[in-house]
């Protein structure tokens, strides 16, 4: 179990090194560690570093199997010189301790059976051997606790003695096999004491009083991955502990106080330890670490009960009991509750996923049930806390008065908006963090699959399974919420920029928060494999993904308008800009599984396929309604700076991946829009009437989170805009009554108004300094005059040449603007007022060319010459367009365009373009007219 938690990976199978004779001499190692203490302790640190890595091995040596006979005097040699120089340097002392210790478990519980005791120890046995190993550890222990109590600023070494090295040796004495019952109960004690003196959480005085000093937890069990380690495989030792005091105390008594004094250790919060990083360096690194630290062990818990569940059975049914009545019968208040659930999460796996090398767990059913429902209150209550608002934001203040210290916390108790319960935030944070860990655990390992039997009915299965999934995806995206929101607490603690930038990738960097795409996905996956897609888990999905866009949008545009322009641009990027690039992976991810919820039928859809989903319209509208909306809303955070990031995210985050996700995200829903059928009736609806008029009220200034919003939703008004205007010609077949006079009016009425806010939206947009967002604005006027000219050309055609021109040919996209003109030639001629518009907008081209032209002349200037050319040719263009009352109008204007320069070869040119012109049209009459025409018009030139 100890290696399986983490350790370096050695081969034991072939044999140990000294068997397999792969040239490790454990004897001459050793003789190098007792002459490296007698010389320079300094030169012991590296053989005794490769004697731990090692120290699971009996070797076979001269002396027979085991350990040599120097080796234990060598140990207590070391724990003497660790101590000589603890005051001259301090983290060589506890680099050394720690190592020593830990080889001093590693024999008390593997090798004190070899026979290495009697001339090394003078004569000792091995019983008054482990007796010692108790005092001396206890002994310094204690030390190191009373040393770092006065002195809060104490630096921990990971692996060092203030951390739970020293509960693993006293673990491992306890469940020697060579140990009596009166050294294992000792031990056992011991173990707990030291455990247990070091439990203070962090947190201020009862009074609360700002100016108090803060109170450190004085183990910083997670301050890395090697006291994680440490502090798990000292919990398995001691289970397996109980299990061997059975007929010597009680083993109920005994888990209990196992698990009272172990449980409350692991608070995933990701704070617990902070302060005993190296001051948070402004790299992150190390604030990242600890921020991360106390989640993964809490799934080293859950791996260790899960792995060891099967060797201490009697111990497993008494902590599942346990974790049952914390977790459902408690408010969440007890710090127990994260730990239980864990252990949970772990005897349910080895249930239902036992290790591979080992047989299915066979416990009785009333055992089996109480984990269960032990699981599914801490899923249950983790969805509940992670639907809070308010918990982002009193964690983030939390992060950032642990980060700081006492007189940050000063500041932030004087200002009634900053002040905040850190101890209350914290552990609900914790029993969120733990419930949708445990989730994730549970829907990776598939335990649901076949669990239908005589113990897990199909609807319990199916509760069980809904909390999962409602707690994975509320966790991951409350945890990024956290790490957002700790951007705007830095700025309201007045925080320096690079020292907040710093807090924010401490805080992206647990587990929920850089994987909550891929938690994303894999409750997506599992809902479409279950075939539960259309229950509770999708509106699970759907709903908290619209509403975690919404916050994300919404909580980042607040910030930019509180904190100032000179600030936020001394942000350090590569940590800032990570979470927001995470918050829309995950929401990608959510989206593109929403869209095919949605609209089965896309361009992946296998027309074989069972359709699991559910068959309500409305539930498929309301997803792809959804998807919209939380794609529009975290637009902003899509680009090459949010891409490029380089950050610890980039191992995680797939970009071609969430790329791919995005594209057929937006292809579904445009099919989508595209469709004729109910669900596209009321997606377009959706669209046009609640979303675009939701963007429509932003003010007339220039905003990156509006923009890049309307700009998702103006690229898919084109797909919805033919829809929109044939509504108006159904007949009985259609979506609406409109057989009476009255509805046609209605329906007139109420499309008018759909086109006339999207294209003020548009309008809005035509001069946008981004290309990408200009060019949508002309393509959704150019589809919105093909789909409903007799709607749109009379009121909007002209204002919006005239802009165009104006802005052309800098501002102007060449290929929508074009199409744009020659949609409304060809279609626009059918009325008295449209040929009136076709003609006034020939006129107001070929000034706007004359205009150019001038320029041109005046000054040369290639772009200048070439957009005169371009709006030459497109009054050329537009001869096999025009209405044939048109015809006129276009010759006149035609002309003007090939004589309005006076340089000759310039005008054979224009003359050359307006050959091609002629060529092209289809009409036999009209091309006989204007070939005469052209004959004429050449005599001119």
């Amino acid at each position: 179990v100890e290696l399986a938690l983490g350790e370096a990976p050695l081969d034991f199978v072939s044999g140990p090194p000294g068997v397999s004779h792969d040239g490790f001499l454990f004897s001459e190692t050793w003789a190098a560690v007792a002459d490296a203490l007698v010389n320079d302790p300094a030169l012991a640190l590296a053989p005794l570093k490769t004697l731990r890595d090692r120290r699971f091995i009996a070797p076979v040596g001269r002396e027979g199997k085991g350990w040599p006979p120097t080796a234990l005097p060598t140990l207590f040699k070391a724990l003497d010189a660790a101590r000589a120089v603890s005051k001259t340097s301090p983290t060589l002392a506890a680099e050394i301790w720690g190592t020593t210790v830990l080889l001093l478990g590693a024999w008390a519980r593997w090798h004190s059976g070899w026979k290495s005791t009697g001339d090394g120890q003078n004569g000792m046995d091995t019983a008054a051997v482990l007796k010692n190993i108790i005092h001396v550890v206890a002994r310094d222990g204690g030390n190191v606790k009373r040393h770092a109590c006065d002195n809060p600023s104490t630096f921990h070494v990971p692996g060092g003695p203030s951390g739970p090295v020293p509960a693993l040796c006293l673990a491992c004495v306890a469940s020697s096999p060579n140990a009596s019952h009166e050294i294992r109960a000792v031990a056992f004690d011991a173990a707990l004491e030291v455990l247990a003196e070091k439990t203070t959480p962090f947190s201020f005085s009862r009074d609360n009083d700002p100016k108090a000093q803060p109170t450190q937890q004085i183990l910083p069990a997670f301050a890395s991955a090697q006291d994680a380690r440490a502090l798990a495989s000292s919990f398995v030792y001691l289970a397996h502990a109980c299990e061997l005091m059975d007929d010597f105390k009680s083993l109920a008594a005994n888990a209990r106080r196992l698990a009272e004094t172990v449980w409350p250790l692991w608070r995933g919060d990701g704070l617990v330890g902070f302060r005993y990083q190296t001051n948070c360096s402004l790299d992150g690194a190390s604030a990242s670490a600890a921020s991360a630290a106390a989640q993964r062990a809490g799934l080293l818990v859950s791996r260790a009960v899960h792995l060891c569940a099967l060797r201490f059975p009697e111990v497993t049914k008494t902590l599942v009991s346990i974790a049952n009545g914390v977790l459902t019968t408690n408010d969440g208040t007890d710090p127990m509750a994260p730990c239980a659930a864990y252990a949970a999460s772990g005897v349910l796996l080895a249930c239902r996923r036992p290790p591979p090398d080992q047989n299915e767990l066979h416990l009785n059913l009333e055992v089996i049930r109480q984990v269960s429902s032990a699981l599914e209150a801490a899923a249950r209550r983790s969805a509940r806390l992670a639907s809070s608002e308010s918990l982002a934001d009193a964690v983030a203040k939390a992060f950032c008065v642990a980060a700081n210290g006492a007189d940050v916390n000063a500041t932030a108790q004087n200002v009634s908006h900053l002040r905040v319960d850190s101890s209350a935030a914290r552990l609900e944070w914790s029993v969120m963090c733990a419930g949708a860990l445990c989730a994730s655990r549970l829907v990776a390992e598939r335990v649901f699959e076949g669990a239908v039997d005589e113990v897990s009915s199909e609807n319990s299965n199916a509760r069980l399974r809904d909390a999962c999934a409602s707690a994975i995806v509320g966790g991951a995206y409350r945890s990024v919420c956290v790490s957002l929101a700790v951007l705007s607490s830095a700025f309201a603690m007045n925080m320096d920029p690079p020292y907040a930038s710093a807090l924010v990738a401490s805080a992206g960097a647990s587990p929920l928060a850089r994987n909550a795409g891929e938690l994303i996905e894999l409750c997506c996956v599992d809902a479409a494999r279950s075939g539960t897609g259309g229950t509770f888990p999708i509106w699970v999905l759907r709903e908290a993904t619209r509403k975690f866009a919404a916050d994300v949008s919404a909580g980042y545009t607040g910030f930019c308008a509180r904190a100032p322009r000179s600030w936020r641009d001394k942000l350090d990027p590569t940590m800032t800009l990570p979470p927001f690039a995470a918050a829309r992976a995950a929401v990608t991810t959510a989206c593109e599984y929403l869209t095919k919820i949605g609209f089965p039928k896309g361009p992946d859809w296998d027309a074989t396929q069972n359709d699991t989903q559910n068959d309500s319209d409305s539930f498929r509208i309301g997803a792809l309604r959804v998807a919209a909306d939380a794609l529009s809303n975290l637009e902003f955070a899509r680009g090459a700076d949010f891409d490029t990031v380089s950050s610890s995210f980039g191992g995680v985050m797939q970009r071609s991946a969430s790329h791919g996700r995005y594209a057929l995200a937006l292809t579904r829903m445009a099919a989508a829009l595209s469709d004729v059928s109910p669900v596209g009736d009321g997606f377009r609806n959706a669209l046009a009437l609640e979303l675009v008029p939701a963007v429509a009220q932003n003010g007339l200034t220039w905003d990156a989170i509006a923009d890049a919003r309307a700009h998702v939703l103006l690229r898919l008004f084109p797909y919805a805009a033919p829809g929109l205007a044939g509504s108006l010609d159904l007949g009985t077949g259609g979506t609406l009554d409109v057989g009476s006079q009255h509805s046609r009016t209605e329906q007139v009425t109420r499309t008018k108004s759909i086109f006339t806010t999207t294209l003020r939206l548009a309008f809005r947009y035509l001069n946008h300094p981004r290309a990408a967002i200009a060019r949508t604005a002309h393509i959704v006027f150019a589809s919105s005059f093909r789909a409903s000219p007799e709607l749109t050309v009379q009121m909007y055609f002209l204002p919006y040449l005239e802009k165009s021109l104006g802005l052309f040919p800098v501002n102007t996209p060449t290929a929508p603007f074009v199409a744009g003109v020659g949609v409304v030639a060809e279609q626009g001629g059918g009325t008295e007022n449209g040929r009136t518009i076709v003609a006034s907008a020939i006129e107001k081209i070929v000034v706007k060319c004359v205009e150019l032209e001038r320029e041109n002349s005046v000054v040369p200037n290639d772009e200048t010459g070439a957009a005169a050319t371009t709006l030459r040719r497109l009054v050329f263009s537009l001869l096999p367009l025009v209405d044939r009352n048109l015809v006129p109008d276009a010759f006149r204007g035609s002309e003007k365009a090939v004589l309005m320069n006076t340089n000759k070869n310039t005008r054979m040119g224009a003359y050359a373009d307006l050959v091609e012109s002629i060529v092209s049209i289809g009409d036999v009459a009209r091309k006989s007219e204007a070939t005469q025409w052209a004959l004429r018009l050449r005599a001119k030139i």
